[in-house]
């Protein structure tokens, strides 16, 4: 196998990305990937591969996945190009980073409470998390 067959089957960054803000969207509405399969007509193993960016969402296909979803196309593709190498690195960060708080089981309810608190709760709220944290990665 020549080296651009194999390149061309792994996953292109702008693929994963698109994947990993479809995966991001559909944790934050508490969808799983067979409810919004049957949204859009695909099945779950669809949406799982275009969600690890395997397969490429066409352009149809993604308006679908964004009316399911509530959102617009480019939604997906935030924070994607035109941008410095070091902006690019850190905005990579910072998606990992939400992809992963979306992912965890208890973000949906984290999210729907905060939005409620007033700011000072807030404060206490997230300093509280930032020094379990930093304890955390001392440990």
């Amino acid at each position: 196998m020549t080296k651009s067959a194999v390149s061309e089957r792994e996953p292109r960054p702008a693929d994963r990305h698109v994947g990993s803000r479809i995966r991001m969207r559909r944790i934050m509405l508490q969808l799983s990937q067979g409810s919004l399969g049957d949204a859009v007509g695909v099945t779950f193993q669809q949406i799982q591969k275009y969600e690890k960016g395997t397969n490429r969402v066409g352009a149809s296909r993604l308006q679908d996945i964004a009316d399911a979803l509530d959102c617009q196309p480019k939604w997906f593709f935030e924070g994607m190009s035109g941008q410095a190498d070091d902006d690019r690195v850190a905005k990579r960060r910072v998606d990992a980073e939400l992809s992963a708080f979306a992912a965890d089981k208890y973000a949906p309810r984290l999210i729907r409470g905060f939005v409620r608190l007033p700011p000072q709760v807030k404060r206490a709220i997230t300093n509280l998390i930032t020094a379990a944290a930093d304890l955390r990665e001392e440990a």
